[in-house]
């Protein structure tokens, strides 16, 4: 007991365990200058709600600390004689002391956090403001899980939002990129103490942790961070009660811990209508973790109880009855959460209940479901680059499960009711349209893109590159698509090599990076490089050269032939062009396009085919085409 006693324990920001406190060293936290902590001085001079451990130390002079062994013996007496006759009591207080204390540390461990955001980014008037604005104009809406003002300033989200406030800074501070990933560090660092130390558990700490999972593609991608905090936001999100199944109140019991035990929502007719605070951070916890499952390869997240919860639908109706509208916060993560959940409950949790094996999900069914909620919704979803994206995402997800030797098969088994190589072709025409949005965006708003977009990306890679090897071993690898999988001549060689695709990328990311170092902005090690850099490394960006497996690995193929660049004749403007790997081209094309802009918005490419078109065979998807569908949403169908 001595030995545990006498360890100094030095949280950050330069304080020091009391040497004089029965209190756990964890607990017990010291000021510079000061011979007791906080939570000893109120024992005797706090009201008794403050009052947080049993045990009276002896009194300490005002002298320097005592020696180690003195101390030791002056604490082991302190807590035999306080212990006497009252155990009971004491651990009753103490219990209580455990919750009350780290209340205390969050606010120490806060301020520290914002001063190091200051100091990283050295803010000093005017520039945090800028920082601010040009968060809060281009990133604000992709941190679902807090409704932020739109006319927030520094101040004011210092003293409103204290933990979004460093993310903000984190994530507006692209342009350097070892103080963003020291900054990063220090955050993450943070939130692991404090949910899994302190025990710290609410909805601020729960929003800001996913305010983080939405910012932090920006240090580095992949970051092998992800998981952590997922399971943290989850670990968070069951210890608050956002997945537990509504509970009777009892009748003996105080009604906090009914309430806990109940979740946020309380038990049936408790309490009428949810908190939207809670609301909130179950749908956008629901929706982060989803989409960055996805983008791991893992599905929606391997039949998470979560996708059938009462919960979910009554919190996404919630958000919805809010008010506001589809363009604001709260409806639009009600859109994007709501999406989601069908496309979960499509394709995941149809299990046998004897044999726990998979059965068979029918994609037509679950196409009508995603196609039906897209019809639902206002003209300014389908006009929203992120939300089309998102949407274009949750078919290539969806019609993956018709492709062979796709690891998300192994939890969905496609029901042929559209026919595999249809399935199979839809697939494309949606990663047609993320590759679309993508090359339509200007190359300095790469930087501002949610996390979750690089997830969408990725998608695309896993379905892109396994329909090219298919192709390939049918067709050879210079033979193009199947013609019975091609709709139009223009399809062929259009969506062959993935990592020409990632190859431009990495040059637009340099690009910016080079556009930038000649105005000082940025330097060599930023996290344009960075990106550059892990897109190159990364397995598979090298160009489809074989079919995997086969007789044919052995043959020699001709090195592909350079592509002449006009620079005095820009590209035609998409969608005619938009699909054509020319990097020069797309760079030196002007970026005039304003629908990114989430306050000015321009139609974007929209495939909701309707029942009688599929049916003549047409394809108002392709660019190419006559529809006059493409820019637009498509009208409605006609009365039957």
């Amino acid at each position: 007991m001595s030995a545990l006693q006498s360890v100094k324990f030095v949280p950050p920001g330069g304080h020091r365990a009391c040497a004089n406190c029965s209190i756990s060293k964890a607990r017990c936290i010291t000021p510079e200058g000061a011979a007791r902590c906080e939570s000893t001085s109120s024992v005797a001079s706090g009201p008794a709600s403050s009052q947080v451990a049993a045990p009276t130390p002896s009194p300490v002079p005002d002298g320097p600390p005592a020696s180690k062994s003195s101390s030791s013996t002056a604490r082991r007496s302190s807590v035999s004689a306080s212990s006497v006759g009252s155990s009971d009591v004491s651990r009753r207080q103490q219990q209580q002391g455990a919750k009350a204390l780290p209340t205390q540390n969050p606010q120490r461990s806060t301020r520290s956090i914002m001063d190091l955001a200051a100091t990283e980014a050295s803010l000093v008037g005017k520039q945090a403001e800028v920082l601010v604005a040009e968060f809060m104009k281009h990133r604000a809406r992709h941190c679902l899980a807090v409704d932020l003002p739109r006319d927030a300033t520094v101040a004011r989200l210092k003293e409103e939002h204290p933990l979004i406030f460093p993310i903000m800074v984190m994530a507006a501070n692209y342009y350097d990129h070892e103080s963003q990933h020291r900054l990063f560090n220090r955050l993450v660092s943070f939130f692991v103490e404090e949910i899994t130390q302190a025990g710290e558990r609410s909805h601020k700490l729960l929003a800001a942790t996913i305010c983080l999972l939405d910012c932090m593609h920006i240090t580095k991608l992949p970051n092998p961070q992800q998981l952590g905090l997922i399971h943290l936001t989850l670990t968070m999100s069951s210890d608050l009660g956002l997945e537990r199944i509504p509970h009777t109140h009892s009748s003996s019991g105080s009604g906090d811990v009914c309430a806990a035990a109940c979740g946020p929502f309380g038990a049936a007719g408790a309490q009428s209508r949810p908190t939207l605070e809670s609301c909130r951070a179950l749908a956008a916890s629901y929706h982060t973790i989803c989409l960055f499952l996805m983008s791991m390869g893992l599905g929606p997240s391997l039949h998470w109880p979560l996708h059938w919860s009462p919960h979910l639908t009554e919190a996404i109706s919630e958000l919805e009855r809010a008010g506001g509208g589809w363009c604001s916060n709260d409806g639009y993560l009600a859109a994007m959460t709501r999406l989601l959940q069908i496309m979960a409950q499509a394709t995941e949790g149809h299990v046998d209940p004897d044999t726990e094996a998979p059965l068979p999900v029918d994609l037509g069914a679950a196409e009508a479901k995603i196609d039906g909620f897209l019809r639902r919704m206002p003209r300014e979803f389908h006009e929203d680059a992120m939300a089309m994206a998102e949407y274009h995402n949750v078919r290539i997800l969806l019609y993956k499960h018709s492709i062979p030797g796709i690891s998300n098969s192994l939890f969905v088994m496609p029901n042929m009711v559209i026919p595999q190589r249809e399935a199979q072709y839809r697939c494309l025409t949606s990663i047609r349209a993320i590759f679309r949005l993508y090359y339509s965006i200007p190359d300095h708003r790469l930087v501002h893109l949610p996390g979750w977009f690089w997830g969408f990306l990725q998608n695309t890679n896993v379905a892109l590159g396994r329909l090219a090897d298919l192709a390939a071993a049918q067709q050879g690898r210079r033979g193009g698509w199947p013609p019975d999988f091609v709709r139009s001549a223009q399809d062929n060689d259009r969506l062959w090599n993935f990592a020409e695709h990632m190859e431009n990328l990495a040059r637009r990311l340099e690009g910016v990076r080079a556009a930038m170092m000649a105005t000082g902005e940025v330097s060599n090690n930023s996290m344009f490089d960075r990106w550059a850099e892990l897109i190159r490394a990364a397995p598979g960006h090298e160009p489809f050269q074989q079919p995997r497996g086969g007789a044919e690995q052995s043959v020699v193929l001709p090195e592909p032939q350079q592509v002449a660049i006009v620079e005095s004749q820009p590209p035609q403007p998409p969608p005619q062009e938009i699909f054509q790997f020319d990097p020069n081209a797309w760079a030196s094309a002007p970026n005039d396009w304003t629908w990114f802009d989430w306050y000015e918005t321009a139609p974007v490419p929209v495939y909701m085919p309707y029942e009688d078109q599929q049916q003549q065979g047409g394809d108002p998807n392709y660019p190419g085409g006559s529809q006059a569908g493409w820019y637009a949403p498509p009208p409605p169908p006609p009365p039957r």
